[in-house]
């Protein structure tokens, strides 16, 4: 990254470098219009994590708001056979739901 960067540009690759930091990827489990699902494990814990990663440019306003309406109710289910919501992390281009 250039010395003209953005700190908006140098916070979201920080950021970036954080989640692949704690997280591995691995295979692709399904995909979207404007998402793939991707297996990952915490890189200390081990624990198996699916991440929903978004791409935001592909967005349009409605998918948002269902988006939104999708995490605000993860966030509150609380079922064994519902996979639970741990967090989301955002970034330039792409929102990551784990």
């Amino acid at each position: 990254m250039g010395a003209g960067a953005s700190s908006a540009e140098k916070a979201a690759v920080k950021h970036v470098k954080k989640f692949v930091q704690v997280y591995n990827l691995h295979q692709e489990l399904g995909s979207g219009a404007f998402s793939v699902v991707k297996l990952a494990s915490h890189r200390e814990t081990h624990q198996k994590v699916a991440v929903k990663i978004v791409n935001k440019k592909k967005l349009t306003e409605e998918d948002l708001s269902s988006l939104t309406t999708e995490i605000e109710l993860l966030n509150e289910l609380k079922h064994p056979h519902i996979i639970e919501y741990v967090k989301i992390s955002v970034i330039s281009s792409h929102f990551n739901c784990i």
